[in-house]
């Protein structure tokens, strides 16, 4: 899967196409062309692709009310959980296999508990938003980046709540499960055992910026129980997943809001806009969302290529 990362930054490289780092976007126009507005400059084409992660969908739901993308549902859905590190050795078998491994168990209607989106040999950030609520800290794992084969693999384990269906209500828990506005960090076997000996070693951390404490004061009960026992029941499968200086990191958390009608190429009912990943609604994994950047690329130069031979 990083391969493949890899492969795709590399061909926008060779293709001469232009990154902007640390451009925070305040607004999207669309006249005859769409203007992206950032703090330092604008930029105007006449095709945009928007992916903005999961993380980005506050944001793009605002965005859609403005320039009316269609969406299938708006209907909220909140999972909740926590972040795993570990030393990559760990993940040696599986990754071999299949390299961004997906568990799943549902518990009822309304509770399910799924691992997703693991980053071998990768890094753990955190990432900050505004909300109108207050800011909030959650964390991302990260297969490209500054570190391109670290000591560690991560992977997140999170709590479907489908009993939670006011968004504002939501993240008003999250903002609780901070520290001084860090993620909070303690290693397993205090996760586990619910103690104060949350000291962590360092050796496989890759995410600098947290605070340390006690994971178990802030995440609601039945979460708590239901991720303790998925960790001892993949730690059966895989040894080594719940050993105790295993670092545990929260909150870690998804929003599912819109779900976009999309075209087979992710097209919006606007010409020329396109959303990929995540934010479309219907990824939850890091392969399936680079997969759908391609498509949507191959599709933007196929119609540039159509309109050549027309001329």
């Amino acid at each position: 899967m990083k391969l493949i990362g890899q492969n795709i930054r590399k061909e926008l490289i060779e293709n001469n196409v232009p990154f902007y780092f640390n451009e925070f976007v305040k607004d999207i126009q669309k006249n005859s062309i769409f203007t992206i507005i950032t703090d330092n400059m604008q930029l105007q084409s006449e095709k945009i692709i928007l992916a903005t992660g999961r993380y980005g969908g506050l944001f793009l739901n605002e965005l859609s009310k403005k320039l009316e993308i269609d969406y299938d549902n708006n209907n909220f859905e909140g999972e909740l959980g926590i972040r795993i590190e570990m030393p990559y050795n760990i993940f040696n078998k599986i990754n071999g296999l299949f390299n961004d491994i997906k568990i799943k168990k549902r518990i009822d209607d309304n509770n399910e508990i799924r691992t997703f989106c693991q980053n071998y040999k990768g890094t753990i950030r955190k990432c900050v938003f505004d909300t109108n609520v207050g800011k909030i800290t959650s964390l991302d794992g990260c297969i490209l980046g500054s570190y391109y084969n670290t000591k560690s693999v991560n992977i997140a384990i999170h709590h479907r709540r489908d009993n939670i269906k006011n968004f504002e209500k939501f993240i008003k828990m999250i903002i609780k499960i901070n520290i001084d506005n860090k993620p909070i960090a303690q290693n397993m076997k205090s996760f586990l055992n619910n103690n104060k000996e949350y000291e962590i070693k360092n050796k496989y951390c890759t995410m600098t910026d947290y605070s340390l404490g006690n994971i178990n004061d802030y995440l609601p009960n039945d979460t708590l129980n239901y991720i303790k026992k998925m960790i001892i029941d993949i730690d059966k499968v895989i040894p080594g997943f719940a050993a105790d200086e295993n670092i545990v990191y929260a909150p870690s958390f998804e929003l599912s809001i819109d779900k976009y009608k999309l075209s087979k190429s992710f097209e919006t009912n606007v010409k020329g806009l396109y959303i990929g990943g995540d934010a479309s609604g219907y990824f939850r994994g890091l392969m399936q969302a680079m997969i759908s950047g391609k498509i949507i690329s191959e599709d933007i130069k196929k119609a540039e290529v159509e309109l050549e031979e027309k001329k």
